[in-house]
């Protein structure tokens, strides 16, 4: 599903089946932006609802909405934050990757390698500020462009640019560390 032009007006006029498609889709969107601030998923769930809730109830002002996607996930992380604010369960990024390991030496070794490269990415990214980490989440998994996430993070268009570069030249450091150490340990086998 994209977030087109006619599901908004269809919303606008009232079109529950319309809200419902849009409802699903944007549920899973907040919840995997949601478990990058937090870990109690209930929290998230509660949070997502409440938004969609909130865009339900203020259909009528959709067509005077310039960026929806802003709109929605602003309206968001609003929920999101004053709940962990009330909660005061801000935690940091979980790792995504528990892959089961082969019995094959080869596949071993692969998956090894792979373990050690998500642990430093992850690592990398945990050394990051809340702030660098929720820049990067907006721009580079949800696709937002820069205005976007600027409007999103309440804060000015440059400042965005500056948290991302800061974000990504401290990651850019910190895996080309990782990377030369990988490659020595590499070669002493």
């Amino acid at each position: 599903m994209s977030l087109s032009v006619d599901i908004w007006e269809k919303i606008a006029q009232g079109d529950k089946g319309a809200y419902e498609e849009l409802y699903f889709f944007l549920f899973r969107k907040f919840f995997d932006y949601g478990k990058k601030i937090t870990d109690d998923e209930a929290l998230i769930e509660d949070a997502a609802q409440e938004a969609l809730i909130t865009l339900w109830r203020k259909r009528n002002e959709l067509h005077t909405i310039q960026y929806p996607k802003t709109y929605f996930y602003t309206t968001f992380r609003y929920s999101l934050y004053d709940r962990l604010r009330k909660q005061n369960k801000l935690v940091a990024i979980k790792s995504e990757d528990d892959r089961q390991d082969n019995t094959t030496e080869e596949s071993f070794f692969r998956k090894d390698h792979e373990k050690h490269l998500s642990n430093s990415l992850q690592a990398a990214f945990e050394s990051l500020t809340e702030r660098q980490r929720e820049a990067i989440h907006l721009r580079f998994y949800e696709e937002l462009p820069y205005e976007e996430v600027a409007s999103i993070m309440g804060i000015t268009q440059k400042a965005t640019y500056k948290i991302v570069a800061r974000a990504l030249l401290q990651l850019k450091g910190l895996l080309r560390i990782f990377l030369i150490g990988l490659s020595h340990i590499q070669l002493l086998k």
